[in-house]
C-alpha cells in the first residue's frame, strides 16, 4: 500500500514515511528504504513516547505516584460540585 502511494506521487517527491515502531512496520520500512533509498523511514514520535511512558509507568516508585494522583483526581471529581459558587 505504501509503495502504491509513493509510486502515485513519484518517489522523488516523497521525503519521509512515518509509522509506528511495530515489528511489521519496521520490516516494511526496511523494504521501502531498500526500494527507495531517498525515502527516510521514521518511527512515529507519539508512538515512541507512548511506549516510553508505559515502561516508565511500570517502575515501582512511578506507579506509587500515579496511584496517589488518581486519588487526588477522584477527590476533586467527587467534591467539585460545591466549588462552582467560590469566587476568586
Amino acid at each position: 500500500m505504501l509503495e502504491e502511494q509513493i509510486d502515485k506521487f513519484g518517489h522523488k517527491k516523497v521525503v519521509q514515511v512515518v509509522m509506528n515502531s511495530a515489528a511489521s512496520c519496521v520490516a516494511a520500512g526496511k523494504l521501502l528504504t531498500g526500494k527507495y533509498p531517498n525515502v527516510v523511514n521514521s518511527p512515529c514520535s507519539a508512538h515512541c513516547l507512548d511506549l516510553l511512558l508505559e515502561d516508565i509507568g511500570k517502575l515501582h516508585w512511578v506507579g506509587a505516584v500515579i496511584d496517589q494522583w488518581k486519588e487526588v483526581v477522584k477527590f476533586i471529581t467527587n467534591h467539585q460540585q460545591g466549588c462552582h459558587d467560590v469566587m476568586i
